[in-house]
């Protein structure tokens, strides 16, 4: 299921509805996608998933693929403010490259543009079956989750085996999604699209509202001295373990940690809670005993967080 893909383009602040701050319209008359992509489609236009179908597909996602819905929630609300059509009802894509792919000054090597909820774009997007992510939003979000999977496990096979073993125990722990989330958006040195995708985890739009409870995720570089990403191959190795304890190939660091939303139902959560040790991949902001344990009003807490109280 893993899948290492092409570096995406798909948040230039022209033509995609993150940035815009409204839902714009999308048929436009210089449109590659439309006159020229010869994909087989059967219709550019279509309905957005009510508010409630979304977030219903994206816990089903979730727990598919182990990816928090904080993370996943703040992509689709970057990428696109969780909409796979636009205001005309035609399908959001990136009005910035169809014009230049169109136009001839970018090359259809780079085609598609940007597509949908999740905005796969170019190689990236060709590795799919491209017609299902026109036309199925419940296609196109899944293909981009399969692309955020991958791009967290491309980071973490470059790891030390400590660190690697940690980070692949602790998907759970939101502060150990900041390299694949920037990976989602091609790995470009010195880029803030993480701290984008963070601030809308802090404050979610309608679409979204809800499905988490917002949070305030802390950066690396607010935790590790010297944290730095300048390349591909010179970043800061670092994994975050639920003691709040973020390590590094040098050195230890104390920092805030959250977990990421829980997804299962209340029913599976308190068999699991009640049968095993309890571990945070259910949970998000509950408070720990020092030995790790739940203590009885941990449970009530989740239990209570689950159902909504």
């Amino acid at each position: 299921m893993a899948r290492v893909a092409a570096p995406m383009a798909c948040w230039l602040a022209i033509g995609l509805t993150g940035f815009s701050g409204a839902q714009p319209a999308y048929f436009h008359d210089d449109c590659w996608l439309r006159i020229h992509s010869g994909y087989a489609v059967t219709s550019y236009t279509g309905a957005n998933p009510a508010p409630a179908q979304l977030q219903e597909e994206m816990r089903v996602l979730a727990a598919e693929y182990d990816i928090p819905l904080e993370i996943m929630g703040g992509i689709v609300q970057q990428e696109s403010s969780a909409y796979q059509y636009g205001s005309d009802g035609f399908v959001v894509h990136n009005l910035f490259e169809c014009r230049n792919i169109f136009s001839g000054v970018y090359s259809t090597n780079s085609a598609p543009p940007g597509l949908g909820l999740m905005q796969l774009t170019g190689a990236t997007a060709r590795a799919y079956p491209l017609p299902p992510l026109i036309e199925d939003w419940r296609n196109n979000l899944r293909q981009g989750v399969d692309v955020l999977h991958g791009k967290y496990v491309r980071f973490y096979r470059d790891y030390p085996a400590s660190l690697k073993n940690l980070m692949i125990a602790n998907r759970h722990i939101l502060e150990n999604w900041y390299y694949g989330t920037l990976g989602y958006n091609g790995f470009i040195a010195g880029s803030t699209y993480p701290n984008s995708v963070y601030s809308r985890v802090l404050s979610p739009s309608s679409r979204i509202s809800g499905l988490f409870r917002p949070v305030n995720i802390p950066r690396p570089a607010n935790v590790i001295p010297g944290w730095q990403v300048t390349s591909t191959t010179s970043y800061t190795f670092y994994a975050v373990t639920p003691d709040g304890v973020w390590h590094t190939p040098t050195a230890d660091h104390s920092g805030t940690i959250h977990f990421a939303a829980p997804y299962r139902s209340s029913a599976q959560m308190l068999t699991y809670l009640l049968g095993q040790q309890p571990t945070p991949s259910l949970l998000r902001q509950v408070d720990y005993n020092r030995d790790g344990r739940f203590n009885a009003a941990d449970l009530v807490a989740a239990i209570n967080y689950e159902n909504g109280v």
